[in-house]
């Protein structure tokens, strides 16, 4: 054991695998730090886009409805909240939700297209939802059933409350489930309305991140494993001339003064070569005193 770890080509291998394979695994980690962080950044503003694209094409719907005529702005902002009779969890009817209905239904749904997306809603200033999407995500509450209620939370305050161009939270549905809520300000005639927002599942973004960092690890092991073989056969083709010295210059210690075997070696111009003419010469001035003393007598 001790005679391998001696070897040249052992010690070689070992100096170069460890100093790489710690540089690899730097760079590596320090490259999935960065694209998870891009690649979360780049969701998140796509989001921030939606829900902002999302608010103006609401205001707009809806201010097109006092525009014709079809509502009054006294209806559109109809805070008289009419309990729907049986309703647990209680929902309500107002002067505008059957005009929400048949107008935002199909928009919202749309939303849901988006793998990351489980819900694109709008809601008053009270965080009144009169139409919810009809499209649910497996693993997730119903979202039909979630129609016409008032979801009076801190986080969905803050979201209809809102004036800022967009806002960023987190959300605990009263289902179990945490989203990220990402929503925007909708106005009907200047006036502040409520919010368009939707909710981002925070599970497939991991997944995704988590799909990058086990795509990573097995490219950086494949990578690994490879610049490992590769420095094994570099080191061998290095330390197998020297081995291969080494055993000339046994032979030539041992009376083979033929010189010989040198002759494949002393023609490259590195040390090994270099060693290697010396040690013919060496071994052609020994063959020559040799055969002067032999003479001699």
């Amino acid at each position: 054991m001790r005679e391998f770890f001696n070897s040249l080509n052992v010690k070689n291998s070992l100096i170069m695998i460890i100093v790489m394979v710690p540089l690899i695994v730097g760079f590596l980690a320090y490259n999935l730090e960065r694209q998870a962080a891009s690649m979360s950044q780049a969701i998140t503003e796509r989001g921030i886009i939606l829900a902002i694209t999302g608010s103006e094409a609401v205001s707009k719907i809806l201010t097109d409805a006092n525009t014709t005529g079809e509502l009054t702005e006294e209806q559109l902002f109809d805070r008289d909240y009419q309990l729907i009779p049986n309703t647990e969890p209680k929902k309500y009817h107002t002067a505008y939700d059957y005009y929400t209905d048949k107008h935002l239904t199909k928009f919202q749904d749309s939303f849901l297209a988006d793998e990351y997306i489980i819900y694109a809603i709008t809601a008053d200033i009270n965080a009144y939802v009169p139409t919810h999407n009809t499209i649910s995500k497996v693993g997730y509450d119903d979202n039909a059933g979630r129609s016409k209620r008032i979801f009076d939370t801190p986080v969905t305050r803050n979201r209809t409350y809102s004036e800022k161009t967009y806002l960023f939270q987190e959300y605990q549905r009263d289902s179990g489930e945490v989203i990220w809520d990402i929503s925007a300000p909708v106005y009907v005639n200047g006036r502040h309305w409520g919010s368009f927002g939707i909710g981002f599942s925070i599970a497939e973004t991991e997944g995704q991140i988590a799909l990058l960092r086990n795509q990573t690890i097995l490219g950086g092991a494949v990578l690994i494993l490879a610049m490992i073989a590769l420095i094994i056969y570099i080191s061998n083709l290095i330390s197998g001339r020297v081995k291969r010295l080494e055993q000339a210059a046994d032979r030539l210690a041992a009376g083979d003064l033929t010189g010989s075997d040198f002759e494949s070696m002393k023609e490259s111009d590195d040390e090994v070569g270099r060693l290697a003419r010396s040690l013919h010469n060496m071994a052609g001035e020994l063959r020559r005193v040799v055969e002067g003393t032999s003479q001699a007598n």
